[in-house]
């Protein structure tokens, strides 16, 4: 059973919590890149210091590899401020919706109300002008939820 009967569907689906998390998680990597990529920096400053084959092995073995670092670092950081941006508006949505889904309810209440009043009216009885109220009543419950879905 959907947690939003009258709206008929899930208008702000998604975990916010587990979204926030996983942009902390995600902050957390870039920050490890980060501070791998400063350690990097101060071996290297060692490394130009070094002279002959130890220090010419070293530079060949980090070639490229801060490059790719801040690339990763810069990346991971993206993504960590898309998922909380995404996790906050998320969280926010999702009270929109339990509100909407409120209004919903409310106004399908007096939608079937005002059907009800209607169908208990007789058609063809004494008084017509009670049965065009109903039926008028009717029509804007109709009009009132549509609008409230909107």
């Amino acid at each position: 059973m959907s947690a939003f009967p009258a709206l008929g569907f899930d208008p702000a689906p998604g975990d916010a919590a587990e979204v926030g998390r996983l942009g902390r998680e995600t902050a957390r990597v870039a920050g490890e890149l980060h501070d791998l990529d400063r350690e990097l920096q101060r071996l290297g400053s060692v490394g130009t210091a070094w002279r002959g084959a130890a220090g010419e092995c070293f530079r060949d073995a980090v070639g490229e590899l801060p490059v790719h670092l801040r690339r990763a670092e810069d990346s991971f950081a993206a993504a960590a401020r898309a998922l909380s941006t995404w996790g906050d508006l998320l969280a926010d949505l999702q009270v929109e919706a339990r509100a909407a889904e409120r209004a919903a309810a409310d106004a399908l209440s007096r939608l079937r109300a005002a059907r009800a009043r209607a169908a208990e009216v007789p058609s063809g009885g004494a008084d017509p002008s009670a049965w065009v109220a109903a039926e008028q009543d009717a029509a804007r419950a109709v009009r009132e939820f549509e609008a409230d879905l909107e």
